[in-house]
């Protein structure tokens, strides 16, 4: 199951289109660093910004785009990123081996942050 469902139920979002609401993004996680999710979740600084901070220079005027552009996070895209949170402490208490150990453990790490940022949403290009 898709990790924002799991956690945030049925009605979870990341976009509002036409007056509707759902999620095309997903955070998903493989069976071993599922046991270490805690809590994932949409971030809603975007789906709920109203149209005229919209990253889209679109029918806005040149003092429009001056007054509400805001080079922050919120309104950058027109999906909300998601969060996964991990409990990375080992079993026994002690922090788990590093993305970059040899042993054998971490490294998929990176490519969840990866998935997370890509699935964040195009950025506002200048």
């Amino acid at each position: 199951m898709d990790l924002l469902t799991r956690f945030q139920g049925d009605q979870a979002y990341s976009y509002i289109f036409d007056g509707e609401t759902g999620h095309l993004d997903h955070a998903l996680a493989s069976p071993s660093l599922d046991a270490r999710v805690v809590d994932a979740g949409a971030w809603h600084i975007n789906a709920d910004e109203p149209r005229a901070l919209d990253y889209n220079q679109d029918f806005k005027s040149d003092q429009q785009i001056d007054d509400f552009f805001a080079a922050d996070a919120y309104r950058s895209s027109d999906h909300d990123p998601l969060h996964v949170d991990l409990n990375l402490t080992a079993d026994d208490g002690e922090a788990a081996p590093p993305a970059d150990d040899d042993s054998g453990g971490g490294g998929g790490l990176g490519w969840l942050w990866l998935a997370l940022v890509l699935a964040a949403g195009r950025r506002r290009r200048a």
